[in-house]
């Protein structure tokens, strides 16, 4: 039950990066790099794509 609190609490985009591509504690410095780096470009992609999508719904009405 605590657990199910601690969950609920975490902000969205934390909770987001841990499903994503998750960080171990035996990760070395180079993969902990790399793994927060294509995070970032997942979440730049990502915000392409829907401002794209969101464009393309406004124009077709």
């Amino acid at each position: 039950m605590e657990n199910e609190t601690q969950e609920a609490k975490k902000p969205l985009m934390k909770s987001l990066r841990e499903a994503i591509l998750p960080i171990k504690e035996g990760d070395g410095i180079v993969i902990r790099a790399t793994k927060n780096a294509g995070f970032g470009l997942f979440m730049i992609l990502f915000s392409c794509v829907s401002v794209a999508v969101l464009v393309a719904m406004c124009m077709a009405l």
